[in-house]
């Protein structure tokens, strides 16, 4: 752990969908909102050692990742409420 002249900070990558429940993604919803909660205690305990513990949470983003990735027969662009809708460029918020 570090010392106390050091700090050191953990910086988890999470996504803003962990906030709004998608009954088309609810493992990857609840995976992200787990993360949250995970770096939200592991913050709390590791304090008192000079770490800190942020979560960055981009919001939906459009790109063609989607277009490429397989399931089954059809691929994820096919599936209804699959991808991203914004084309403005991401943003994210800090929390934990």
């Amino acid at each position: 752990m570090a010392t106390s002249r050091e700090s050191k900070h953990v910086v988890n990558v999470s996504s803003a969908l962990a906030y709004i429940p998608r009954a088309t993604e609810p493992a990857y919803v609840a995976t992200n909102a787990g993360l949250i909660a995970l770096s939200q205690s592991v913050r709390a305990d590791w304090r008192g050692f000079g770490v800190g513990v942020s979560v960055v949470c981009p919001r939906v983003t459009n790109t063609a990742i989607a277009e490429h990735a397989v399931e089954g027969e059809e691929t994820m662009a096919t599936r209804p409420g699959a991808g991203g809708t914004s084309r403005e460029p991401s943003t994210a918020s800090v929390s934990a």
